[in-house]
C-alpha cells in the first residue's frame, strides 16, 4: 500500500508540472498573439468613440504575465527554429484543435514534413522547450 501512495504522489507532481507548463505555453500564447498584426490606428476622434449601447457585458481577460512570456520567447534563441514554428502553429494559431486542419498543413509545410508527423513535432518541440526552460530557471532566480 505504501508503494502505491508513492507511485500516486510522483504521478501527481507529474501532471502539475505537465498543466504548469501548458499554462506558461498559453500565457506566452496570449501575450504574443497579437503581436506584429496591430499596426495601430488612425488619428481621427473616431477612434476613441464608444457606443452607449451594449448587448452583452465584456468578457473578463485573462491576465498576462508579460515576464514569463518574454522569458519563454528568449529560450526559442536557444532552440531549432523549428520548434518555435511548431509551437506558435500549435497554440498561438490554434494547431491544437482537431478542425483547424489549415493551420496544420500550413505548419507542416513550413516544418517540411508530413502531416502524420505534426503531433510528434509538438510533443518533441514541447520537450526540448521544457528542458531548456528548466535549465534556465536553475540558472535564473526571478524573485
Amino acid at each position: 500500500m505504501d508503494h502505491f501512495e508513492t507511485l500516486k504522489s510522483q504521478l501527481r507532481e507529474q501532471l502539475e508540472q505537465i498543466s504548469g507548463f501548458v499554462a506558461r505555453l498559453e500565457n506566452w500564447a496570449r501575450c504574443y498573439k497579437d503581436r506584429g498584426s496591430h499596426r495601430g490606428h488612425c488619428r481621427s476622434l473616431e477612434h476613441n468613440y464608444k457606443s452607449p449601447q451594449c448587448w452583452h457585458p465584456e468578457e473578463p481577460k485573462i491576465p498576462v504575465d508579460e515576464i514569463d512570456a518574454s522569458l519563454v520567447e528568449r529560450t526559442f534563441a536557444h532552440l531549432p527554429w523549428w520548434v518555435r514554428v511548431a509551437m506558435a502553429a500549435h497554440y498561438i494559431y490554434g494547431g491544437r484543435w482537431p478542425s483547424n486542419d489549415f493551420v496544420r498543413r500550413a505548419a507542416c509545410r513550413d516544418l517540411r514534413c508530413h502531416r502524420s508527423q505534426y503531433s510528434e513535432r509538438v510533443e518533441l518541440s514541447e520537450k526540448m522547450l521544457s528542458n531548456r526552460l528548466q535549465l534556465t530557471g536553475k540558472r535564473i532566480r526571478i524573485t
